[in-house]
């Protein structure tokens, strides 16, 4: 599928709070392993200057008028996200267009 795409733009928010997890250069492995399986990604770092990620991927999505947002579901414990909702549940309700999850 995403080698189909016409462009994947990989989004990376507020990657400097947990830099420990992301090295020196965040997403840049994961824009390298898209481009060796011939995928055309764009990288793109940014922070959410205080707004919801959610917010911050719907209106990044709008803007570049995705055909579709792809994201991994619920990276914080379950009990966490039931009780602070989260991403995961923004974008299940809120997004205006298609959504590809993988958990």
């Amino acid at each position: 599928m995403l080698i189909s795409a016409e462009e994947v733009t990989l989004l990376i928010i507020d990657a400097e709070r947990k830099a420990e997890l992301h090295g020196d250069e965040p997403g840049a492995d994961m824009a390298a392993y898209l481009a060796r399986h011939h995928v055309k990604v764009e990288l793109r770092r940014v922070t959410s200057g205080g707004l919801p990620v959610a917010e911050v991927i719907i209106s990044h999505a709008k803007a570049d008028q995705c055909d579709m947002v792809v994201f991994g579901a619920y990276s914080r414990p379950k009990l966490s996200e039931a009780l602070f909702g989260g991403v995961t549940r923004t974008l299940l309700t809120e997004v205006p267009i298609p959504l590809f999850v993988s958990q």
